[in-house]
């Protein structure tokens, strides 16, 4: 079951990513169609997943959160900080992409998320 809502939008919301996610966020960076923007060319095992990617997302260096609606994953969208306190924006979210990342937009322009 996917973490609580942290941003609440009118389709979808997008919740913090838990331990129990990792199964599908797995999954995800290994879809060709995904792997090629986000994972690069070597396959993801649970364990190099958790040590390279959940790891940092519980590190809080960035922020990501998967995009679901209610309870049904969906994808993900994240932001890391660049150079000038902006954030670089990605997402995966199958269908909602518009969607996830206008929610994201207006966190990293929030004071809190704009730092």
């Amino acid at each position: 079951m996917p973490g609580p809502v942290f941003i609440d939008g009118d389709d979808i919301e997008l919740r913090t990513i838990e331990e129990e996610d990792i199964e599908f966020l797995q999954e995800g960076i290994n879809y060709p169609a995904v792997r090629q923007y986000a994972g690069g060319d070597l396959p993801y095992n649970r364990h190099r997943y958790k040590k390279e990617r959940f790891d940092s997302i519980s590190g809080g260096e960035f922020v990501q959160l998967l995009v679901c609606d209610g309870d049904e994953r969906l994808g993900n969208v994240s932001l890391a900080p660049i150079d000038g306190g902006d954030y670089e924006r990605g997402w995966s979210s199958r269908g909602y992409r518009f969607t996830s990342c206008s929610l994201s937009l207006h966190f990293s322009s929030s004071p809190i998320g704009g730092r």
